[in-house]
């Protein structure tokens, strides 16, 4: 008899908790702006990483594309369901080309990759869905663009050979 109610309260609980709607997080819109030079930058995937948790990996990470004027709303569960309020550093990838197989080249240079060095923050307030824009350092993307065009070594062994290399 006890195994059956012990069975009977474990389902009861189990048939509770699936029906619970809603994220885990209570989520607040929000939404901003990724601009460069003052210019809306497009295509910029967008991803918070809370302040106090960056080594967290359970911790929950808004996310967000920008659309043609750098604008985005940010998505925790899903596309623009809003974020937790809180303190977040920000990490920014711009892609230099279409979505395809492979990792994409950053056209920023890996400069805001690293949540626990990028330089750009953003708060999270209930009540508050506008955020400040974030504005991305120009000189980062000079010196990422100086990086990409500089020539690196030869991938071609016949050449290194050839070269004296």
């Amino acid at each position: 008899m006890e195994v059956r109610s012990w069975f009977a309260a474990a389902a009861a609980l189990c048939i509770a908790g699936c029906g619970a709607e809603g994220p885990p997080v209570p989520l607040t819109p929000a939404h901003s702006r990724v601009l460069l030079g003052g210019e809306p930058a497009a295509g910029v995937e967008v991803r918070l990483v809370d302040a106090a948790r960056v080594a967290d990996v359970d911790a929950p990470r808004p996310f967000a594309t920008t659309d043609a004027e750098g604008r985005f709303s940010l998505g925790t569960f899903e596309a623009e369901d809003g974020a937790p309020a809180g303190r977040y550093k920000v990490m920014l990838l711009w892609p230099e080309g279409p979505p395809g197989p492979g990792v994409p080249r950053d056209r920023l240079g890996n400069a805001y990759t690293n949540p626990a060095a990028s330089p750009l923050e953003l708060t999270v307030s209930e009540g508050v869905e506008d955020l400040a824009p974030l504005v991305i350092d120009p000189a980062v993307a000079k010196k990422a663009a100086r990086r990409k065009a500089a020539p690196g070594p030869s991938a071609n062994p016949a050449e290194g050979a050839a070269s004296g290399r």
